[in-house]
């Protein structure tokens, strides 16, 4: 998604999203694919994937960030009101890369709500970040700009 521009939501089953600085959208849901939401952008409802990488760097997300297998990133001034859910995994699943997902909240991010884990994380929170309670995890907090 370019510059600036809007759009009312951005859905993909296979494939990724990428929504760049100023940009404005309803909500952004994948099935296979990351999603990236840079700085100054903004998403008025949730940022959702089932197998891909969430990057939020100095963006706002007004709903929450949900995934199942991928990573998570909130870095720089992000904002992220509706918290954090991490899904275990339902039914019948392949992993080709079986891990578990390892989740940043870097330096100046702030997590507001609830951060909720159903599966086992990597949860690595700067002591310069703001977060919301934790459940199913524990918060490893380390200082500087990224976790050992």
């Amino acid at each position: 998604m370019s510059e600036r521009a809007t759009a009312r939501s951005l859905t993909t089953v296979n494939g990724s999203i990428t929504v760049n600085e100023a940009a404005h959208t309803a909500y952004i849901k994948s099935v296979n694919g990351n999603l990236t939401v840079n700085e100054g952008a903004e998403v008025d409802g949730s940022l959702t994937t089932v197998n891909g990488r969430i990057g939020v760097n100095a963006a706002h997300i007004v709903g929450r960030v949900s995934n199942v297998q991928g990573d998570i990133s909130i870095l720089g001034a992000a904002r992220v009101d509706g918290g954090i859910l991490v899904e275990k995994q339902r039914g019948f699943t392949i992993s080709v890369h079986p891990r578990d997902p390892t989740i940043i909240i870097g330096p100046g991010a702030k997590v507001l709500g609830e951060l909720t884990f159903e599966r086992k994380v990597n949860l690595f929170v700067s002591d310069r970040a703001t977060i919301g309670t934790v459940t199913g995890a524990t918060a490893v907090r380390f200082s500087g700009d990224s976790p050992p």
